[in-house]
Order: C-alpha cells, then structure tokens, then sequence
C-alpha cells in the first residue's frame, strides 16, 4: 500500500514538471546560458603550493632546560597540550603576519618584477595528521604563482633560522653571565686556586656554551617540495559551473512548474473532475491531429469537425466510438435516448462533441436526429455545409413543418440534422415553451436517439431549460479551461434542475500528456491495425494507375 501510495506521488510530480515541460526547459536554458557566459568572462585563476616540513628541535621543547630559557625570548611554541598543535598553528599565523608578508612581497619583486602589476594571494595550512605545511599562491599568472610560492618558502626558512639564531646567543649570553659573575667573585676571594665549578659539563677545548651554537647551525624548518608552474587554471571550474547551471535551472524551473500548478485553479485531470463533478469520466477526446494525406495541423478543442465521417481511421474517430459504447452502457435498463450535450463554458468543443457523438450512433444503424439548440451561436449548419433558413425555431414557432426543417445527410445514411434555423428574439422563453416539449415529445418517437447540442451552461439559461427535458445529460470539458469554482456552480445548478447527468468528456487532450498517454494509446491500436491497410490500399491504387 506504501509503495502505491509513493509511486503516485512520483507519478503527479512527474505530471507536473511534463504540463509545464517548456517553462522548466526555458529556466535550464536561461540559467545554464547565464552560468557559462559568467564563467567565460572570469578571469583564469592558477594555483602553485610549495610544501615545507617542520619539526622542532630537541632544545625548543618546553620541559627541557635550554626550552625554559628560551621561552623568554618569545620563540614560536607553546607550554600548552597539545604541544605540538599549537606549535604548528604558531607558525602559520607568524607566516601570514603583515611582518612577513612584507618580506615576501619584497622577495617576489626582487625575483619577478612583473608581480607589481599583478595581485596575487597567499595562503596556508596544515597537511592532517602531519608537520608538513602546505603554502598556497593563487593568481593569473601561473609564473608568478611558481615564484611567489617558492619565495615565500624560502623567507620562511631564512627568518626561522635567523630567529633561533638570535635566540640562541641570547641564551648563551645569559648562562655565560650566570656563570662567570660567580666564579668571578670566588676567584677574589681565593686567589691563584682552582674553582670547583670551572669546566662543569665541558669537554676539552670545548666552551660551555657550545651545544647552544652547535644548534644554532641547525634549522627546524626545511623545504620538502618546489612549486612547479601550473599547467591549467583551478577557476573558473567550468564543468561543475555546467552543471551546477543545469541543477540550478531545473530547480528553478520545477519551482515554478509547482508554483504555476499550486495557482491554477482549472480542471485538467480525471482526478479533478471526479473530485469537483463527482460524475465518472465517459469519454478522453484526443486533440485531433490531420492524417498526412490531408491538410496538416491539429484543430482547437472548439474547432467543429466531422472527424467520425470525414476520419474514420483516426485516433479521435475511435474515442468518440468509445464514448458512444460507454454511453449507451450507462444505463442498460433505460438507456438514455434524448442526450443534451453542454458544457460550462464556450470553446470547450460541446459542438464538436454533439455533431462526433451523433455520427458515431448513426453508424451502429440507428436512427439519429442531432439539433443545434444554441439558438445564439449556431455552428452545426456551418461544420455540415447545410442551409439554416428554417429549423429548430421555426419549427417551434410553426414557421414551418418539422419534417421539412430536418436535413438529411447523403453521406451518413441514418443521420438527421435540425438546424437552429431563423435567430428568434427570445431563445430562452422559446426552449421552454410548450411547443418546444411538443417538438421532443415528437422527435422522440421518430428517432432511436435525438442529440441536442445546448449553449453553455454558465453563459445563458437556455441550456440548463433544454437540460431539464433530457433523458440525460454530458458535459464536455477542455482541460485547463474551466474554473474549479465555475466547475462548483455548474454541478449545483444540474443537482437543482435534477436531470440525471450521464458523465463528462474531456475534449481536446493532448496525447503527449502523461495523464492521457495510456488512453491516447488504447485508441491509437486499433486506428493504426485499419490505416495502415488503408495506406497500402492507397499505395496499390497509385501503383495500378
């Protein structure tokens, strides 16, 4: 149950991002075009490190006596645990001091001139778990980042051995002090004898202080590697600002894929029509789309075409069949015989639908009468090419008989049309009358099924009076065309007027959408089984001439 509950949650987000494909395609674009622009006009950075290993000597830890001396003179180590931490952090703050950095500064342009015109930075740190210390140069110039990182390495060795050098013959000045004022004073008072403390911790020919200068010939710090000149810049990194671009794009992009979905208010799935109608769904139009052999391009949800006649093969030819058999299953006991065809609002293909639906049952050999209702906007007459001077008004007004209002099609043999006919001044009050009852009280004996195609429901009153003369009723909707609160509106005012609503159709759904692929698919197999033996047929025909 988790695992179906999570793979819908995928599936919606996934329906997300495809509804609105070209915005999060546009963000990715936009942002990853910007990224590479900013990263090709950065200026390229290099890096050279040099490393350098330090190790205190004997003599500079803390507990022995000449580190006790030592200590006075402010050499670069701490008394506190851990020793040895500190004593490493101790160098790097004195490398990176304004004392130091002078020096450096002064040795690179001594080395390299040019560094006078070009900046360049430094830094320092220490390699975990080690002694080594690792100096950083970064700059334009690869050359100058080499120099720069070997300079300040050396500076590094000179001043350390310089300073243990000053500190020592500090120290040995001290403990030679301490040492001679005593004998001094002795050899007063006992004159021509030899001192007990003379050549204490001496060898011959050796001085007292010579272990001290002995260590000042050495040096703690040493350079351990050379900085080389970098072959390729470390900025900009241009592979991952590539792909940062494109992340950053598509989180952008999804963002408002999200946000534009969270602000939509329209009706676009099965799922929202079953939560906002509560009427099942009888019906996926796919948005019709010309075979090649005829003239390419798709038509608007609105646009009225005879698809089920004039494209028999196609996709949407054999959805409105479907909506046709799920129809006349609706209701096996009373099958709805008088069908009034709305919608909630105009352009959603209520027309397109009437004119498709009634085609589809007039090829199962019943006897079909379609009406164009919308007495304000006829269009029937128009998709037939069929004259309008008297119909359905007249007839009503008895302008005129009935059976001479009904045209009958050559092309579809047990398909009739009533025509809206003359425009009256009062459409509403004439849908309503008593003759207009007559006339269905009428056309319902005469026919199997009688189609009304009926203004929308929210813009006139006429089709909710029609509606209540129904046997049933269908509402067409476009996808992403009514408002949820219209959508609200429009099933309080069929539950008042009480006609039993047969199921909406969703019309002029794009196949490539995912919520409609399985059904677009459904359809397609059994267009493409007859086409294509359509197309050989052709093929032959061509041959044979």
């Amino acid at each position: 149950m988790y695992r179906e509950e999570e793979s819908v949650e995928l599936r919606q987000y996934w329906e997300v991002l495809w509804r609105h494909k070209w915005i999060v395609l546009l963000a990715v674009v936009v942002v990853f075009v910007g990224t590479m622009i900013f990263t090709y006009r950065q200026a390229p950075v290099y890096r050279a490190s040099s490393k350098i290993l330090i190790n205190p000597p004997p003599s500079l830890y803390p507990y022995t006596a000449p580190g006790q001396i030592l200590t006075s003179q402010g050499l670069p180590y701490s008394r506190d645990l851990p020793y040895y931490i500190n004593y490493l952090e101790n160098y790097r703050v004195w490398l990176t001091s304004e004392t130091m950095m002078d020096k450096i500064i002064e040795r690179v342009k001594s080395l390299y001139p040019e560094s006078e015109e070009i900046p360049f930075s430094m830094g320092a740190s220490v390699i975990r778990d080690t002694s080594i210390f690792a100096i950083g140069i970064e700059s334009g110039d690869p050359e100058l980042c080499k120099v720069a990182a070997n300079a300040t390495a050396q500076v590094l060795v000179e001043e350390n051995q310089r300073m243990f050098a000053a500190g020592l013959k500090t120290a040995s000045e001290m403990m030679k002090k301490q040492i001679q004022t005593p004998l001094e004073e002795l050899s007063k008072l006992l004159p021509g004898s030899e001192l007990p403390g003379k050549g204490v911790g001496t060898t011959k020919g050796e001085k007292p202080e010579s272990q001290l200068w002995q260590a000042a010939q050495l040096n703690n710090v040493r350079i351990m590697d050379y900085a080389k000149t970098p072959r390729s810049p470390i900025k900009p990194r241009k592979k991952l600002n590539a792909m940062l671009g494109l992340l950053v794009g598509f989180m952008l992009g999804g963002g408002l894929a999200f946000l534009l979905t969270y602000l939509d208010t329209s009706v676009r799935t099965i799922e929202d029509v079953e939560k906002y109608f509560s009427w099942p769904v009888l019906g996926i139009i796919p948005r019709f789309d010309r075979t090649n052999d005829e003239p390419s391009g798709k038509t608007s949800p609105s646009e009225i075409e005879p698809v089920v006649s004039k494209y028999p093969k196609s996709v949407s030819a054999e959805a409105y069949r479907t909506l046709r058999t799920n129809i006349q299953l609706s209701n096996l006991d009373h099958p709805p015989r008088f069908l009034v065809i709305t919608s909630a609002g105009p352009l959603e293909g209520k027309s397109t639908t009437a004119l498709n639906l009634a085609l589809a049952l007039a090829q199962r050999e019943s006897k079909v009468l379609l009406v164009d209702g919308d007495l304000r906007k006829s269009t029937i007459h128009k998709a037939l090419h069929l004259d309008n001077s008297t119909g359905l008004a007249d007839s009503i007004l008895n302008h005129g008989s009935l059976e001479a209002a009904i045209k009958r099609l050559d092309s579809v043999a047990n398909l009739s049309v009533l025509t809206s006919g003359s425009a009256p001044s009062n459409p509403s009050e004439l849908l309503g009358s008593s003759g207009m009852r007559s006339l269905v009280e009428q056309v319902k004996k005469e026919y199997d099924y009688v189609v009304f195609d009926t203004p929308p429901l929210m813009s006139v009153s006429d089709g909710a009076v029609l509606a209540s003369q129904a046997d049933g009723i269908l509402i067409v909707i476009s996808p992403g065309k009514l408002r949820r609160e219209i959508a609200r509106h429009t099933k309080e005012l069929l539950d008042r007027i009480g006609t039993p609503v047969l199921g909406c159709v969703l019309n002029g759904v794009e196949p490539s959408h995912s919520n409609y692929y399985y059904y677009y698919h459904y359809y397609h197999s059994y267009a493409d089984s007859e086409g294509k033996e359509t197309i050989r047929e052709r093929k032959k025909k061509k041959k044979n001439l």
